[in-house]
């Protein structure tokens, strides 16, 4: 996934900034690597699993805005299969997908996120949620086994952000863990005993977080490069 930054003058830390989700490269890869395809590790943006895949296409956002945690339909991405048409409103990417484990034996996985190429700090602004196991029960609650919120700070940024949101909101904010942008890769999670049958709900949630105070001019022509896969740990060649 690429995301190409253009700032046409700064009114504020929500206007005057326009991002471009795909604008060079098409699309956000998900894949799993050899050993994990060989111990019978599969994805599919279907629940019914039917049709299994090694690798995933994620398609990408035009002339995507600036957005807030807030503004983000949480409960309609959890509950779409694959890419979620956000009518009206295409200022990020979501996209829920599963994993499945059919092979023969108990392994670990790891969920890594990328980060390619990064220039003028665009990954500043950027928020990038993943949800393991999202569900909406019949009181229209959000529920998650696990949730992951990554963002470039060692401490959490959103603080403004946190501060705007509904009591509601902040309930599903709290669930999510924060991980820092690193320059190589930011922060690996495990999913331990995937045992055969097993199967995991993901959602991959990607916007620029028009509070975040580097969402601004300095940030103009950037671009992010980011991938998601899955290794086997102990086994793969990055481990």
């Amino acid at each position: 996934m690429l995301i190409g930054i253009l700032c046409t003058g700064l009114l504020s830390a929500f206007i005057g900034l326009v991002a471009y989700f795909g604008q060079y490269m098409g699309t956000f890869v998900i894949s799993i690597d050899e050993y994990a395809i060989n111990l019978g590790i599969s994805l599919s943006d279907s629940a019914d699993y039917s049709d299994p895949s090694t690798r995933l296409l994620v398609n990408p956002v035009e002339k995507a805005l600036p957005v807030t945690f807030g503004d983000i339909a949480f409960k309609d991405a959890i509950s779409t299969d694959g890419d979620m048409d956000v009518t009206g409103n295409n200022n990020y990417i979501a996209y829920t997908f599963y994993i499945r484990n059919e092979g023969n034996v108990s392994v670990d996985v790891s969920l890594n996120l990328a980060t390619l190429t990064v220039t003028n700090g665009v990954d500043s602004a950027v928020r990038v949620a993943v949800i393991e196991d999202g569900n909406v029960d019949s009181d229209g609650n959000i529920t998650m086994k696990d949730g992951m919120l990554y963002m470039k700070s060692e401490e959490n940024k959103d603080q403004v952000t946190y501060k705007l949101l509904t009591d509601e909101q902040k309930e599903l904010y709290d669930q999510f863990r924060v991980y820092e942008f690193k320059t190589d890769h930011f922060g690996d999670y495990v999913m331990e005993n995937f045992n055969p049958a097993d199967q995991k709900k993901f959602t991959l949630i990607i916007w620029l977080e028009g509070w975040d105070e580097d969402c601004n001019d300095s940030i103009k022509s950037g671009q992010l490069k980011m991938d998601l896969s899955f290794k086997i740990v102990g086994i793969s060649e990055e481990d």
